[in-house]
């Protein structure tokens, strides 16, 4: 830390009265000086110099030595009450770095960057020790400020700089600047994936496994659009999660020879929406040799159930 100055209160509150004189122009323009606080520093007439509690304070000498009184030219004749106690402390400075501090509910891409990263804190010397290697100041944002917040790209909100609770009840406790500027990324609640090849797969009744061969002459889709909750899409983006086009084929549809069917997808959260410029996926159903109904010439094949394009 390192030394900042003085700093003083009073232990209570309360008026005090002045009696000047001088001329008239002189007196107005004392009385617009001291509507304002007139700031008494340790050290000046009247005023203790030395750290302590419940010093005493010489109003009348204080006020007659004031530089801002003597400047317009009045004399102090009298003030009431003649003194006042104080306490007079030694102020240090701090400078303690910030995090910005934003409710869970709010999901960030990417961590915030708060400017300036590191404020000043202003406090009695013998309060130093209260802030432990490492503390961090936190500045939080309003209410007002987080309903605000977009999903199309980085935007920067105000917030307000808290003394940790360590510091509670010190006094005086000061932090410079109050407020600091924390730029962020909200993450989008909804997102869009392209997924450039998706493979088909086939679905056929258990009980028709056998008896047909089917060909698929559109193995994958292209180019399908994933939209949804931007934690179901990220698992897409991985590959964690690898969507399917399943064509579910039916006993009549297998007996028809149905030369194209779309495809559904299917295995995966119904929260995602799946979009392409076609679904339809071309097949060719042949019934295999020997099966009642046969019309052409096929080769042995698994039973019924998904199957990978390219499969029977």
């Amino acid at each position: 830390p390192e030394t900042e100055g003085w700093g003083g209160w009073g232990t209570g509150s309360g008026v005090v009265r002045v009696l000047l004189e001088g001329s008239t122009q002189a007196i107005d323009e004392a009385q617009r000086a001291m509507t304002s606080a007139l700031k008494l520093k340790p050290g000046q007439p009247g005023v203790p110099g030395e750290p302590g509690e419940r010093l005493v304070v010489d109003l009348k000498d204080a006020l007659r030595g004031h530089p801002d009184l003597k400047r317009i030219g009045v004399t102090v004749a009298d003030v009431q009450p003649a003194t006042v106690l104080v306490t007079i402390v030694r102020l240090v400075k701090v400078e303690v770095p910030v995090r910005a501090e934003l409710p869970a509910e709010i999901r960030l891409d990417g961590d915030p960057t708060v400017a300036p990263p590191v404020v000043t804190v202003r406090l009695p010397e013998g309060a130093v020790g209260l802030l432990r290697e490492g503390t961090t100041l936190t500045a939080a944002v309003s209410a007002e400020a987080l309903s605000r917040l977009r999903e199309d790209g980085p935007q920067t909100v105000q917030g307000t700089v808290r003394l940790p609770a360590a510091l509670a009840g010190v006094q005086p406790a000061v932090v410079t600047p109050e407020t600091v500027s924390i730029t962020l990324r909200v993450k989008k609640q909804v997102e869009t994936v392209t997924v450039r090849s998706v493979p088909v797969w086939l679905c056929l009744p258990p009980t028709e496994g056998t008896k047909w061969d089917v060909q698929v002459l559109t193995p994958y889709l292209t180019d399908v659009k994933v939209t949804g909750p931007s934690d179901e899409v990220v698992r897409i983006k991985s590959r964690e999660v690898v969507p399917i086009a399943r064509v579910m084929l039916t006993t009549e549809d297998l007996e028809a020879g149905v030369e194209s069917k779309e495809a559904v997808f299917a295995d995966l959260p119904t929260t995602l929406v799946f979009s392409v410029e076609s679904k339809v996926v071309r097949l060719k159903i042949t019934r295999r040799k020997g099966e009642p109904g046969e019309k052409g010439p096929g080769a042995p094949a698994g039973g019924g159930g998904d199957v990978p394009a390219g499969r029977g």
